[in-house]
Parts: C-alpha cells; structure tokens; sequence
C-alpha cells in the first residue's frame, strides 16, 4: 500500500482503502480500479490522500502483456536444458503460471 496525494492518481490504479471525504461518507470502496470521472468526484469532495495497490495493478494492459511475455521467456531459458524431463516441465508450467497470475 502507499498513501498518495491525490493530484498524482491516476487511471488504472486500485484503491488501497476505501476513500472518504472529511464528513465521513464512503466515496468509492477499496478494490476499485480508478478512472478519471472517479478522480474527478474524489476532487470534488476536498480528499487531500488516498491509499493505493503498489506493483502490477499499475501497469496498462499492454505492460502487463509485455511483461508476461518477459516472464516467459526469462523462465523459458532457465528451463531451456530440462523442460524435457516432465517433472522439470510440470515445474516451469507452475512457475509460469504462478508468476502470471501475479500480474493478473
């Protein structure tokens, strides 16, 4: 997690927690990803901080996809010598994916 003044949100980052104005009333829940029409009532309501998801959750679409194909390829030549052996294969295919998941 990492508190941010709002004026550095932007679209595709997740909440953290959930946001409030000074009163007290929810304004958008934790978990929400954030677009620009959120920022803009978050601004509205005079919200100074909010608390967001560090790590891949901040990535576009197209660098989640660049980096997953990273990953593949890093993982596929640590594995390039004994992927032949099915225990070995079974072993990358779970690294794969975990670390896929990661990402989301």
């Amino acid at each position: 997690m990492k508190n941010i003044p709002l004026d550095q949100a932007k679209d595709g980052m997740k909440l953290a927690q959930d946001v409030k104005d000074p009163a007290g009333n929810l304004l958008i829940k934790a978990g929400t990803v954030l677009n620009q029409a959120g920022i803009d009532r978050i601004k509205t309501r005079n919200v100074m901080n909010i608390t967001i998801e560090e790590g891949p959750s901040l990535l576009t679409p197209e660098q989640k996809a660049q980096k997953k194909l990273e990953l593949e390829a890093e993982l596929g030549a640590m594995f390039a010598d004994v992927r032949s052996q099915p225990l070995m294969n079974a072993l990358y295919e779970a690294a794969l994916r975990y670390h896929q998941a990661k990402l989301g």
